[in-house]
């Protein structure tokens, strides 16, 4: 897949509806340069975690942070398959349509381990952009949908706008 970044204005509006707050480690899987890492991070979250498999673009990411107003913010950046990540400590877990139904399904899986027996028992939170793939989440036995957002499409602007969907961990 190629990269997509997204526009300030709509990470900012999903991160909003999702609630970041300053006990919330948001991970934002298929990072690209970080723009979301770095909204969450300017919006207080505690812990943000960009997970990218592209290595050009996470190496981008990482200097981008170093040069970043916000580099004091616990903001990283890790190389790596998105389905061997650790989520144990996510609260927040932000994709923008990363890839197919299978792997969404499998990394979905892998989320739903790590935060078994844990002693954080908060609910686990996901903002899906371009939910492609929403009946997975659906399926999956362990979330429910609790919100949506049109797309928001701006004048004069050429940049693509996509709706995002809402879910939380219920088991």
């Amino acid at each position: 897949m190629h990269y997509i970044p997204s526009s300030y204005r709509d990470v900012f509006a999903v991160l909003r509806r999702a609630g970041v707050s300053a006990d919330d480690v948001v991970t934002d899987v298929g990072s690209g340069l970080g723009r979301v890492a770095f909204a969450a991070a300017w919006m207080g979250a505690g812990k943000v975690e960009g997970v990218e498999l592209v290595a050009e673009l996470a190496e981008r990411a990482e200097a981008n942070r170093r040069n970043s107003i916000l580099s004091s913010c616990d903001i990283s950046f890790v190389l790596g398959d998105a389905r061997r990540h650790d989520y144990g400590a996510t609260t927040l877990l932000y994709l923008f349509h990363p890839f197919g139904d299978f792997i969404v399904a499998e990394m979905l899986e892998k989320v739903r381990k790590d935060r078994q027996g844990r002693h954080e028992r908060r609910s686990l939170r996901i903002a899906y952009i371009n939910p492609v793939a929403d009946d997975v989440l659906e399926a999956s036995g362990w979330l429910e949908r609790t919100d949506a957002l049109p797309a928001m499409p701006q004048l004069l602007s050429s940049a693509h706008h996509y709706p995002a969907s809402f879910w939380r961990s219920v088991a």
